[in-house]
């Protein structure tokens, strides 16, 4: 699988933006893969192409949101 290709880029984003949607209304605890999917409109199998679960999901976008900001950080003086 290439992770560059836009097609899989969107996909993620989308299984991203859908998990953080039901984040805002129930706990994480209470996401399945099956929700999930059918809120984003994709089937689990393509979930699972690229998590292993939920928990999976949520450890993932936590790195991401940790590292994004520090790799667009500028810590060298001008």
């Amino acid at each position: 699988m290439n992770n560059q290709d836009l097609r899989v880029l969107k996909t993620i984003k989308n299984i991203e933006n859908g998990y953080y949607e039901l984040l805002g209304s129930k706990p994480i605890e209470k996401i399945t893969v099956s929700e999930l999917a059918r809120v984003v409109r994709i089937n689990k199998g393509t979930f699972y192409r690229h998590y292993l679960d939920i928990r999976d999901l949520y450890m993932k976008t936590m790195q991401k949101a940790i590292s994004d900001p520090l790799a667009k950080a500028d810590f060298l003086p001008h």
